[in-house]
């Protein structure tokens, strides 16, 4: 038996034999608080905080490596069934917030490797034909504006199918100079715009406009109409 500092008898030796068994409790329970263990020995929170400063407690494992753990697990059963998933629903799912999803994804470098159902993009059987009698049109020469007319589709929906069938496609034979400049005078007398010009003949817009300036300097000097000076200059078409 010994005194403590306010001059009573205590029994040191089962005192600190009680606080080893909620030391071992809390140390090996990445979720147990100083709360909790104030609540089990019917102590104040103060007095748990004061014996854990006094003998060093501390986590074996802490809280967020077991719910990073839970996380990367639950991501790699998604990936290996080849399911899709969002942050939101993964912290649904594991029981955490979404703060710890985030944080879980960005230090581990994780991702679904499943594609996303709601953006990919399907087109309808119908759609297939008409987007295959644009590849046929587009190449032909067509400007998007007439196609739109003819296969009776959105401009918007054309514009993004120019874009994912020329993006991909490598354009080997190119439209000689001269050919180039003749399409451009029977495209500019028909008013399209430098835009469609520029995809229809495949030079650069600044191009186009170059040869805007020359059809209207030619034009000038000549005193007459544009669209019948083209003959003028096409021997300047290098």
């Amino acid at each position: 038996m010994n005194k403590n500092e306010k001059g009573f008898y205590v029994n040191t030796n089962t005192v600190v034999k009680d606080w080893d068994k909620y030391k071992r409790l809390y140390e090996n329970d990445p979720f147990m608080k100083y709360v909790d263990v104030a609540s089990m020995t019917g102590v104040s929170r103060q007095r748990v905080d004061q014996i854990a400063k006094r003998d060093n407690w501390g986590k074996i494992v802490t809280k967020e490596a077991v719910i990073e753990k839970k996380i990367i697990n639950y991501v790699n059963q998604l990936n290996a069934m080849g399911r899709f998933s969002t942050h939101k629903k993964i912290a649904k799912a594991v029981g955490f917030s979404i703060d710890y999803v985030r944080a879980a994804f960005k230090e581990n470098k994780l991702h679904i490797t499943a594609e996303n159902p709601f953006y990919i993009r399907k087109r309808k059987p119908h759609s297939e034909k008409k987007f295959e009698r644009f590849k046929q049109l587009r190449n032909e020469g067509m400007t998007l504006k007439e196609i739109s007319e003819i296969i009776g589709v959105n401009c918007d929906t054309v514009c993004n199918w120019n874009t994912d069938y020329f993006s991909k496609k490598v354009v080997t034979d190119p439209i000689p100079r001269d050919l180039a400049f003749e399409k451009f005078k029977e495209l500019n007398a028909q008013g399209y715009y430098a835009k469609d010009i520029s995809e229809t003949v495949g030079v650069p817009r600044n191009t186009i406009y170059k040869w805007r300036e020359r059809l209207a300097k030619s034009a000038q000097s000549m005193h007459s109409p544009v669209l019948t000076t083209t003959n003028t200059i096409e021997g300047e078409v290098s």
